[in-house]
């Protein structure tokens, strides 16, 4: 009797676990889930999960717990491959957000929505950039489709690395291109081989470059830096002229003085 209701009072404490499991599980709106998805997701797992530099995620999870697992795999990534983007280690997303997110991947099992359309970014028209193929006002469009969530704006960072410091490279052109198709080993950053077109990334490296060119650019800030050496020294050639004219001037006016 005694093992009869201490299994009957373990039974109803796995179930009570159990059952605030899944109360917490179902806490993420599906809906708004879908949404972010489509912002910080879908560029790498696609809009249907199906995988495109990234894993599928269409399937059914084989995990003991797979709410867990899908939460902790967005909030904390997956090593070198994927990044983490809960707030708490250095990403774009809340635990709410974590929550939706979670929500709606885990609705997969039991429906699956049709990809949203994408709607064109509107974008200034960018002037070519010397030396490369492709159209960087182009570029802009695939940038902010697929880089823009991890490098940021203007390539200065985000889950990603930045993009906007100085290119080391003998010829970025070739570095930026290797980087879209190929990807870096070791890091999370993907190769797009195959996902993107020759044109699309041709295009992507020339709005990369544009940067350079840009009016805040360190380009654009090594020239005033040079005119306000120009300035320094123009000052220092007038003060230099103007010493030696008054040392002129008082050595003439000695000899007056030692001739009379």
């Amino acid at each position: 009797m005694r093992n009869r209701l201490i299994f009957t009072a373990l039974l109803s404490v796995l179930l009570l676990v159990g059952a605030v499991g899944l109360a917490l599980a179902q806490d993420g709106d599906a809906e708004n889930g879908k949404i972010l998805f489509g912002e910080y997701c879908a560029v790498c797992h696609g809009f249907d999960g199906k995988g495109r530099v990234g894993a599928t995620l269409s399937e059914w999870f084989g995990s003991i717990d797979p709410e867990a697992f899908v939460r902790s795999t967005v909030s904390d990534g997956v090593g070198e491959v994927m990044p983490a983007f809960a707030q708490a280690n250095n990403g774009p997303l809340t635990e709410g957000q974590i929550d939706d997110i979670s929500a709606y991947i885990l609705s997969w099992k039991e429906r699956v929505d049709p990809a949203p359309t994408l709607t064109p970014i509107p974008v200034t028209p960018i002037p070519p950039v010397a030396g490369v193929s492709g159209d960087p006002t182009a570029g802009a469009q695939v940038y902010a489709r697929e880089c823009l969530l991890c490098h940021g704006e203007e390539g200065k960072g985000g889950v990603g690395t930045s993009l906007s410091g100085p290119i080391s490279a003998p010829q970025p052109a070739a570095f930026f291109r290797q980087i879209i198709n190929d990807g870096v080993s070791g890091s999370p950053m993907p190769g797009y081989r195959g996902v993107l077109s020759g044109g699309d990334v041709e295009n992507t490296v020339a709005f990369i470059l544009s940067w350079e060119h840009s009016p805040t650019s360190s380009g654009a800030l090594a020239a005033e830096e040079e005119n306000g050496f120009i300035w320094l020294v123009g000052v220092a050639f007038l003060i230099v002229l103007l010493a030696a004219m008054a040392w002129l001037i008082v050595r003439f006016s000695q000899r007056r003085t030692a001739g009379t």
